[in-house]
């Protein structure tokens, strides 16, 4: 049987973007999925959009959720709804990077199981960052991790990665609602602690999946210090080995070290040029 995909989209007064961010699933050459739209009873446009797409394409659906309890349960929504073999969780302002990326994934995915006998619950690409405010994009590849190393960084995403619906569902994992920012890499740490085989995490190398679009308006765009000092909570809350919180420190340590120092040197910039 074909493989699935669902395409999960939490959307909250996103009617800027979320026509894109459905398209670039709708123009994929691998056509076998379904596209979930998880709105928190938005107030601009966006609902309407949705509705008018999915008249024309039945592919789409779109869950009302009658409270908004924000994003993390947006998602859990969606995960429960998906019926898909692997889901991928776009931001409603994020988008796929081009029109071939299911169909890599999907070979990708069945050379993998040929190979090694195992389906992965959680299969990770690359991603590019548009960075709104200077117009630039960078690219972020990604190499194969050692399990180990999942600990020591948060920069697989959300929208970069595949994940096992069913999965979740079989071992009650869920994202937490205390988490703001990192609830995605707290997800990830949560599927690799129930998995019994390395080889359950996958890499799809050379391969970007989705652009990030970083705004400062956004959730991790205006918070890319709180961000990275919420991770480092989740990291050292998943482990108890001393050796892992050392990595954990260094890693993650630094990268807090380095945005408060550019966070301090831009204000102080900022501050000076104002005088």
């Amino acid at each position: 049987m074909k493989r699935l995909f669902t395409i999960l989209i939490p959307n909250y007064n996103g009617d800027q973007f979320i026509a894109r961010c459905i398209e670039s699933a709708q123009k994929q050459t691998y056509t076998n999925l379904e596209i979930i739209v998880i709105d928190g009873k938005s107030t601009d446009n966006s609902h309407r959009i949705v509705d008018t797409m999915r008249l024309s394409d039945p592919r789409i659906r779109r869950i009302s959720t009658p409270v908004d309890h924000g994003l993390s349960d947006a998602v859990n929504i969606g995960i429960q709804a998906a019926v898909g073999d692997y889901a991928l969780w776009l931001g409603n302002d994020d988008y796929l990077v081009d029109n071939r990326v299911l169909e890599d994934a999907d070979t990708f995915l069945t050379q993998y199981s040929i190979t090694t006998g195992i389906n992965p619950v959680i299969c990770y690409g690359g991603y590019k960052i548009h960075w709104t405010e200077s117009g630039q994009f960078e690219n972020r590849s990604k190499r194969d991790l050692d399990y180990h190393l999942m600990w020591f960084t948060d920069s697989i995403m959300c929208g970069n990665v595949f994940f096992s619906p069913r999965f979740c569902k079989q071992h009650g994992i869920r994202l937490k609602d205390k988490l703001r920012y990192c609830m995605d890499y707290d997800l990830w740490l949560q599927m690799i602690e129930k998995t019994t085989d390395r080889r359950q995490t996958a890499c799809l190398t050379d391969r970007f999946v989705h652009v990030f679009t970083m705004r400062s308006d956004n959730i991790t765009g205006g918070n890319i210090y709180k961000s990275t000092r919420e991770a480092l909570g989740v990291a050292l809350a998943h482990t108890r080995n001393p050796l892992k919180w050392v990595g954990i420190y260094a890693f993650i340590g630094f990268q807090l070290g380095f945005q408060k120092t550019r966070e301090l040197y831009f204000g102080a910039q900022t501050h000076f040029s104002s005088r």
